[in-house]
C-alpha cells in the first residue's frame, strides 16, 4: 500500500490487492485511500480475520524493527478472475516475499505472477515470516529485486556466494539468477544499482531525519516511476536516493510531498 501511494505521487496509476477484516482499522484504511483518490475495488474484505496490524519500533537512531501480526486478512488473499485480469493489463506487478507468508496468499501470489509483464520483488526479510525455498522461487520469477544491504547479505549467503564485498556480491548474485536489474538500498550511504550488466552507485542525499518509515517504499516507487517512464538510470537512482531521503527526513511513512521536494533536494 505504501508504495502505491508513493506511486500515485510519481502520477503512475496503482492499485492495491489485498485483504482487510470487517473492524474499524479496515474501514480507516478504506477511507483513507480513497482520501487519496486511489481505488479499492481489489481489495477484499475477509469474513473472519482482522485487520493487519504491524507495531514499528524506533531505536534511538531512529532505525525501525517490525512486529507483525499473524495470521491477519492479508494472509488470505484469494484468487479471483478479476485480479487476474487486472494483473494481465497492467504494467508492472508489484509484490513483497512477505505476501506469501501464509498459503493461500501465497498460491493466489503464484498464480497471478504469469500474468505480469514486469514483476518486481521487494524483499522484506521479517525474522519468522519467511522461507528459503519460497525466496529462491520468488527471486526466480522477478524481473526488479529490490532489497537493503542487510538482505543483501542474507541473500548472498543464500546463494553461497563466498565474495563479501557488496559491488561483487550484487554481480555475482545477478549471474546467479540471470536477473537483468537488482537495487540495493544502503541507508544513509544512498544506494546501489545492478543493471544490464553495468553496476551504478549513488552516495544518497544528507538530510535531519525524522523516521526511516517509508523511506525504501519512496525509494523504490520513485525507481519503478523512472524505470517505467524509461530514464537515464544513472538520473532514476539518484531521484529515488532523493525521495527515500525526503520521507526519512519527515515523520510517517508517507509524509505529503510532491515531485519540485524531490528536485530540491537533488538541487540542494
Amino acid at each position: 500500500m505504501n508504495v502505491a501511494l508513493h506511486l500515485f505521487r510519481n502520477a503512475i496509476h496503482s492499485k492495491v490487492v489485498s485483504s482487510i477484516g470487517k473492524d474499524l482499522n479496515g474501514t480507516e484504511i478504506i477511507n483513507f485511500l480513497q482520501s487519496q483518490g486511489m481505488s479499492t475495488d481489489l481489495v477484499q474484505i475477509h469474513p473472519t480475520l482482522s485487520t493487519g496490524i504491524v507495531e514499528v519500533h524506533l531505536d534511538e537512531n531512529q532505525q525501525a524493527t517490525y512486529t507483525i501480526v499473524h495470521p491477519v486478512s492479508w494472509d488470505a488473499i484469494e484468487y479471483t478472475p478479476q485480479l487476474e485480469q487486472e494483473v494481465r493489463q497492467a504494467d508492472a506487478l508489484l509484490f513483497g516475499s512477505l505476501a506469501s507468508r501464509s498459503a493461500i496468499s501465497r498460491q493466489t501470489l503464484y498464480k497471478l505472477l504469469p500474468a505480469a509483464k514486469l514483476k518486481i520483488l521487494d524483499l522484506n526479510l521479517r525474522p519468522p515470516h519467511f522461507e528459503n525455498t519460497n525466496l529462491k522461487k520468488l527471486i526466480s520469477h522477478c524481473d526488479i529485486l529490490k532489497l537493503n544491504e542487510d538482505e543483501l547479505t542474507y541473500i548472498g549467503d543464500l546463494y553461497q556466494i563466498s565474495e563479501k564485498d557488496q559491488e561483487q556480491c550484487l554481480s555475482k548474485l545477478a549471474a546467479l539468477t540471470s536477473l537483468q536489474t537488482i537495487c540495493v538500498t544502503l541507508g544513509d550511504k544512498g544506494a546501489m544499482l545492478y543493471h544490464q550488466q553495468k553496476l551504478y552507485k549513488h552516495s544518497g542525499f544528507k538530510v535531519n531525519v525524522a523516521d526511516t518509515v517509508g523511506a525504501g517504499d519512496a525509494f523504490l516507487a520513485t525507481f519503478l516511476s523512472g524505470f517505467l517512464k524509461q530514464l537515464p538510470m544513472d538520473e532514476n537512482l539518484a531521484r529515488a536516493c532523493a525521495a527515500g531521503a525526503l520521507v526519512a527526513s519527515r515523520t510517517g511513512a508517507n509524509p505529503d510531498y510532491s515531485m519540485e521536494d524531490i528536485d530540491y533536494i537533488i538541487s540542494a
